[in-house]
């Protein structure tokens, strides 16, 4: 349980453009003993922390990335669900317009324009399924 969360925070952080900017940042801090004036000490910690914030943001844009990538799949697999439900019900149809079964067709027409209605709000909307 605990392991899957830490194994993708570690694909996350172990990536170049991560890993690296985040060591030359904690790298730079350590300079900072090597002083004993304050203005570059904290010149030195500025310097660093520039390092530090490109490597965390390169971290959470990889991290949006992938959770945007989860949902974006999440959204094509329930329109696939729905098109499959779309194509039983044609199949429905058909087979009731060959028995000459025009009212069950009508009923089941409605419920096919309701499903392609279901498909275009779940395409159309911007928050990703749950």
């Amino acid at each position: 349980m605990i392991n899957q969360p830490f194994s993708k925070f570690w694909q996350s952080f172990s990536r170049p453009q991560v890993f690296i900017f985040i060591l030359i940042g904690s790298g730079v801090i350590f300079l900072t003993f090597l002083t004993r004036n304050n203005a570059i000490e904290i010149t030195i910690s500025g310097f660093a922390s520039v390092f530090i914030g490109i490597g965390v943001n390169n971290f959470t844009s990889y991290q949006t990335h992938h959770r945007d990538e989860l949902a974006m799949k999440r959204k094509i697999a329930h329109a696939l669900q729905i098109l499959d439900l779309v194509e039983d019900k044609i199949d429905i149809i058909h087979d009731e317009a060959d028995n000459g079964k025009k009212e069950e067709a009508r009923k089941d027409f409605k419920d096919l324009t309701r499903y392609i209605f279901l498909l275009k709000q779940v395409l159309k909307e911007d928050e990703p399924l749950p």
